[in-house]
């Protein structure tokens, strides 16, 4: 389990590996475990994971990882070889646990992956490879794939746009905010102190309260938009303009349309002798009409 995983000597007793996790202690580590079962939405940016999978110093060998093959992981992480990651933030760094499958032994258990990264400078501190045995956990493939993984999460995900209302919106064109800006710029060179308007960065938005539709004006806006060529969508929640959002092929019986919950308690030769006793039969404009409709399908 994760929690194990966490729990092994490697993790406890390593010392390059506490002194990277500062102040995140294994008690914080131990009740994010237990209480966090969600997939946390922490910025993870990572976006100097290949100077830590080349240039980064090993613990253990005191040289550079200098794993280019480990580069090649992208291809894992596009084909779907990580299946859960998990992220928490403690002690302002970022601790993210992944489950990854092996590249070889497919029908083997998934391997634990932890990363710790720093939240400032996006760097890798330290990361292992629970299930790595030719000597590089630190700097292997599957680790590789994480940071692939987290680096293009980020880029879809870590984004937010915060929506403004239409009312606070300025719809004034640019060509607009320029003629302005340039006519204050005039009078701040030909007028007095007084006369000198105030130049603001941003455009004053003018509101005002605009009254609820009554229900004939609303009936009026329908019906003037029900005449436009194409279909409006909105008009496909509105009643009676619905009705020709409607494809007439939708009124013709069809198998589907024969079960009943009354059906569901019959056994196999009853349900038989029912189904010998229903017959459909299709007028020649009802043929032509669903040819019609679904002729776009094919």
């Amino acid at each position: 389990s994760v929690y194990s995983t966490f729990h092994s000597p490697l993790f406890l007793i390593g010392r390059p590996y506490t002194d990277n996790f500062g102040i995140i202690s294994q008690k914080l580590v131990a009740e994010w475990l237990y209480t966090e079962r969600s997939r946390s939405n922490v910025d993870r940016r990572i976006n100097r994971f290949t100077v830590y999978l080349v240039l980064e110093t090993s613990y253990y060998t005191k040289q550079h990882f200098k794993a280019f093959r480990s580069l090649e992981a992208y291809n894992r992480m596009v084909c779907g070889f990580i299946p859960g990651v998990q992220g928490h933030m403690m002690g302002g760094k970022f601790l993210v646990v992944a489950k990854v499958r092996h590249s070889q032994r497919m029908i083997d258990p998934l391997i634990s992956i932890w990363i710790i990264t720093e939240k400032q400078e996006t760097s890798v501190l330290s990361a292992h490879c629970c299930g790595f045995k030719a000597g590089l956990g630190e700097s292997c493939s599957h680790i590789a794939s994480v940071l692939f993984y987290l680096e293009a999460w980020t880029k879809i995900n870590g984004n937010e746009v915060d929506y403004s209302r239409i009312r606070d919106i300025n719809f004034t064109s640019a060509k607009k905010l320029k003629a302005d800006l340039d006519k204050s710029l005039d009078q701040l060179s030909t007028g007095t102190e007084a006369d000198k308007p105030q130049i603001h960065v941003q455009a004053k938005v003018n509101t005002k309260a605009i009254p609820v539709p009554t229900n004939v004006e609303m009936e009026s806006f329908y019906a003037d938009l029900s005449e436009c060529k194409s279909k409006p969508v909105s008009l496909s929640l509105v009643s009676p303009y619905a009705d020709r959002f409607v494809q007439k092929s939708q009124t013709i019986p069809t198998i589907h349309g024969l079960s009943t919950p009354q059906y569901q308690d019959l056994t196999y030769p009853e349900l038989l002798q029912v189904c010998h006793k229903q017959k459909i039969v299709l007028s020649a404009e009802q043929i032509s009409q669903i040819e019609k409709d679904t002729r776009d399908q094919a």
